[in-house]
């Protein structure tokens, strides 16, 4: 670049520094482009954020064609979007589809819109990012016949945010058939350190269905090949993931760990959006060793942060946590105005399959129920609710990190107890079964030590407590 300061030369990354040395090397314009913007990718990919955006500072100075100037609209929208700046990511790629609307089979066009989708699937708004694959869609249609790598690249990135759209709203075996196509199409490039982040993915779908050893295999896997490959970025969501895996399992120190340095890599990154997810998952551990109010302080920079970002499937998530902490906490009161808020937030981001919001709404209304000397027609209201959202498959959004068979563990664990106050102690006892019938699909799967710290957790002592009382008459 013209001005290299030191840090610039990446001297301590031997594939940045060969990459930047092949940029200053280029003598024909076009080469020199594309090796910048090779350069780019990678610097961006491994955090360096500044750096990158010099590079695209050099490489606008020095475009010469629309097509060039468009890379470049397109090139900024990603450095933002890595950043958590939105907002500024989503004009400089709508200003790259304008441009590029005259050629509707162009890859570039093709990487805006999905690039579009991304974002608007990170903030929560599903239909809005699925419009947008369907304009990558589109694209790819345009290049039907093609054999190039570029197109089949593309359409392994497509088959990976399709499969992530569709895990978020329950339809797991369909995401998956997305992410095996993903894999083939990268196997086939020869491209097999790409798919971290399908692995990546695939572990939270396992997580979901409670097949929390295998969620952890893949999820390892993953972090894994992003060591190795030094991204950063992909290493950070890798940690978070691993703390809600270890989280799940009752091994708190080790989801601690993780959480911690996923907050270190965001730092270094600038993922603000990470933060949101790892000041909640540390604010999960506090909670569950009953430090109360250093989980309402974690949960609150969570909050803040998931504001700052206009995440709002995330803003959602957060408040849910923290009406479940104030409800542990025996405060029902506040847990109210977050559920409403959340409820509020899901709303206007057209989720409106709120089976969490559900459950919580009924465990707030036993709350208060018991608070009133076991008023039964509160209880007989919360008992309705759970036997809805029980009646129907559990889905649980991409944000929270509770998977679908924990809420439903969850779910019968409060069913069985409204039975109980109620009165109705063989339907507890048939809705407490059920609750361990699902605890024991998971720790059938897992190793001692993890099958040990698993029944360990506050949650399912309190669904064997609850056991023995009913058996106990």
């Amino acid at each position: 670049m013209t001005d290299k300061p030191e840090e610039t030369k990446y001297q301590d990354d031997p594939d940045l520094a060969a990459l930047l040395e092949g940029y200053h090397k280029a003598a024909v314009p076009r080469e020199k482009f594309a090796a910048g913007i090779s350069l780019f990718d990678l610097a961006d990919a491994k955090g360096y954020k500044e750096q990158s955006a010099m590079m695209l500072d050099e490489l606008e100075k020095n475009a010469y064609t629309d097509e060039q100037r468009n890379i470049i609209l397109i090139k900024r929208g990603e450095n933002l979007l890595r950043q958590s700046r939105f907002e500024e990511a989503v004009v400089y790629l709508e200003k790259a589809i304008v441009n590029l609307s005259g050629n509707p089979g162009s890859l570039d066009l093709f990487h805006a819109y999905r690039n579009l989708a991304w974002i608007y699937f990170r903030q929560g708004y599903l239909e809005r990012a699925r419009s947008f694959t369907d304009g990558a869609g589109l694209v790819l249609e345009m290049r039907a016949g093609k054999t190039d790598r570029e197109t089949a690249s593309a359409r392994a990135s497509l088959y990976h945010i399709l499969g992530l759209i569709d895990s978020t709203v329950g339809e797991h075996d369909r995401a998956i058939g997305y992410y095996d196509k993903e894999i083939g199409l990268l196997e086939e490039l020869g491209e097999e350190s790409r798919t971290g982040s399908v692995y990546n993915n695939l572990s939270g779908i396992y997580k979901a269905r409670g097949m929390f050893a295998r969620a952890l295999e893949y999820q390892l896997k993953s972090f894994n090949m992003a060591e190795r490959s030094g991204e950063l970025l992909s290493m950070a969501i890798s940690c978070n993931n691993l703390g809600e895996i270890y989280y799940a399992l009752g091994r708190y120190q080790p989801a601690r760990e993780f959480y911690d340095r996923y907050l270190v890599i965001n730092k270094k990154i600038n993922n603000l959006v990470g933060d949101a997810f790892g000041h909640a998952g540390l604010g999960r551990i506090c909670q569950s060793a009953g430090d109360h109010q250093q989980a309402e302080k974690e949960f609150t920079k969570a909050l803040k942060v998931a504001g700052e970002v206009k995440g709002r499937g995330k803003e959602a998530s957060i408040l849910a946590e923290m009406a479940e902490l104030y409800l542990a906490w025996g405060q029902p009161e506040k847990a109210a105005p977050c559920l409403d808020k959340a409820i509020q937030i899901s709303l206007e981001i057209e989720r409106f399959n709120t089976h969490r919001h559900q459950v919580l709404n009924a465990k707030i209304i036993i709350s208060r129920a018991l608070a009133q000397g076991a008023d039964r027609a509160l209880l007989a209201k919360a008992r309705d609710l759970l036997a809805d959202v029980l009646s129907r498959t559990m889905i649980v959004e991409d944000e929270e990190a509770v998977s679908a068979i924990e809420l439903e563990i969850d779910a019968w664990h409060n069913l069985a107890k409204t039975d109980h106050h109620l009165g109705d102690t063989a339907r507890a006892r048939e809705n407490i079964a059920k609750a361990i019938e699902k605890i024991d699909s998971i720790t059938g799967q897992l190793e001692p030590e993890l099958k040990e710290s698993f029944l360990a957790r506050k949650e399912i002592d309190e669904i064997y407590e609850l056991k023995k009382q009913l058996d106990n008459g």
